[in-house]
């Protein structure tokens, strides 16, 4: 809710526009964050040594970031067509 949000005020999006995008992306990145992140938490607490917990989790927070731009970047091009 935050990201898609944020990322309409920067896009300089009314509420109303914002409101849109989020009912387009909301499932989606649910039903993906349900999927991804059990199971990036379990590698990580149960097999990835202590040191190396950290260093996964931020990779993996990196790759969720990036797949909620592209989900929005689609949202987009929706809107567009």
């Amino acid at each position: 809710m935050l990201f898609v949000g944020s990322m309409g005020i920067m896009e300089g999006r009314g509420g109303d526009e914002i409101q849109q995008k989020f009912s387009d992306m909301y499932i989606p990145a649910l039903i993906a964050n349900w999927k991804v992140w059990p199971l990036i938490q379990t590698i990580n607490f149960k097999l990835m040594p202590i040191q190396y917990r950290v260093p996964f989790q931020s990779t993996c927070g990196i790759a969720w970031t990036l797949y909620l731009s592209l989900l929005n970047a689609k949202a987009d091009a929706k809107e567009d067509q």
